[in-house]
Formats: C-alpha cells, structure tokens, sequence
C-alpha cells in the first residue's frame, strides 16, 4: 500500500499534505485490515482556487476559513448538508444552477451555493461583497416570495452552523470527532449517505434554527434583497 494513501489521523489530515482517497470510495487496504475505515478527502486551498477558477468568483475568506478543514471530522468531504466540502460536486451544482431547468430559474452567477442537503432549501453566499451575505432559498428557486436574507455576513452564519451540525449527529449516534465505523466497508452503502439519512431523519428539529438566523428587525420589517428575489 502507498504510505500515503493509508488512512491518517484529522490533525494530520487537516494540513492537506497527503493524498487520500475519493469521497465515494473505500480505501481498501486499510479496510481490509480493519474491517471498517472509510477515508475521504480534505479541502484543500489549491480547491477553492479551483472552484473560484471554474466558476469565476471570489470567495469571501470567511468561507475559505470555514471549510479548509472541515471542523467536524466526521463529515469531511461531505456532499450531503448545507455546508459542503467536496470541490468537484460544488462545481458541478453550481453550473447545474446556473444553467436552470424547466423548474428552476438560472442563478445569477454572484450567487454561490455552499451545499445541497437534498430537501427543501439550498443556502446561497453572495459573492459581491466580503462579508458574504447568506440566503436561505426555497427550492433554490430564485426570486421565490419565500427566500430571505439568513445572515449578513457568512463568518456569522457558520458559527451557528457548526454547532447545529454538531448536535444533528449526535442525535442520531453518529460521532461528530470521527469518521463513521462501517462493519462490512465492501457493501456499506458511502458515509454521505448514511450521513443524508440521519440529516434527513433529524431535520425537523434543527432546521427551524438553522432558517431562524434572520434578525428580529429585518423580519418585522419584512426585508428582502435583489439576491433573493431576482
């Protein structure tokens, strides 16, 4: 086995040195040998600068400081909650937005969706300005009555994220500082799927604090933005 394809530890992991393996696959030699290791791949800077490259924008660095590393362990190079981590999958979401469907109206190509939980809402970082205001958009559907502004400022919005994020897996007795342990890795269905179940099963607890980030003021006020609303 190539020493540096084996699976290593986070603190190792998170200096984005070594070479591991896709998202999607198990790493067999190490799985072999313990019957259950899963490895996926850390953020890297050469991968923001990829996705600032394939989608010409800039990213806030607040977004840069929130994924490279990922802060939860467990769910490094994930796909499947509104903060993803796998560079390849955001670019090609985000090409699929903006290019629109007979359903979705095209994203206007500030707009950057950070994930994709697969259920009602997509999060979207405006890219225009520094701070990197989020939106909470239904369906993804842009200029839908039902979209708002969730945080001015993206650094806000992922502090609040993380420890949500954090109690989502606890609550469905996955460990947050850990990859998931899979007893037979050759038909175990990928940890972004076990991961999908459990947000999924989970989500009518934690997301009503994850769409109340709006403040009081601007909810009684009723404010919306051109970002939201086309």
């Amino acid at each position: 086995m190539n020493p540096k394809e084996k699976r290593l530890p986070f603190n190792l992991l998170k200096h984005n040195r070594l070479k591991v393996a896709e998202p999607t696959g198990i790493e067999p030699a190490t799985s072999k040998a313990t019957g259950q290791s899963v490895v996926f791949p850390v953020m890297t800077d050469s991968d923001i600068q990829l996705i600032e490259r394939e989608l010409a924008i800039t990213l806030p660095g607040s977004y840069k400081r929130a994924v490279v590393p990922f802060r939860i362990p467990a769910m490094v190079g994930n796909t499947d909650s509104q903060l993803s981590d796998d560079a390849k999958r955001l670019i090609t979401l985000n090409r699929e937005l903006r290019a629109g469907s007979s359903f979705r109206p095209a994203w206007p190509p500030h707009l950057f969706a950070v994930g994709d939980p697969h259920g009602d809402e997509l999060i979207a970082l405006d890219t225009r300005t520094l701070d990197g205001p989020v939106w909470w958009l239904d369906h993804g559907l842009v200029g839908s009555d039902s979209n708002y502004q969730a945080h001015p400022r993206f650094a806000d919005w992922v502090e609040q994220f993380y420890p949500i994020l954090d109690q989502t897996l606890r609550a469905t007795a996955m460990t947050p500082t850990a990859f998931p342990k899979l007893s037979t890795p050759h038909k175990a269905p990928t940890r972004n799927k076990v991961f999908s179940a459990a947000w999924q099963s989970s989500s009518s607890s934690f997301l009503p604090s994850l769409r109340s980030y709006t403040s009081a003021d601007e909810k009684a006020a009723g404010k919306h933005n051109s970002q939201g609303r086309s």
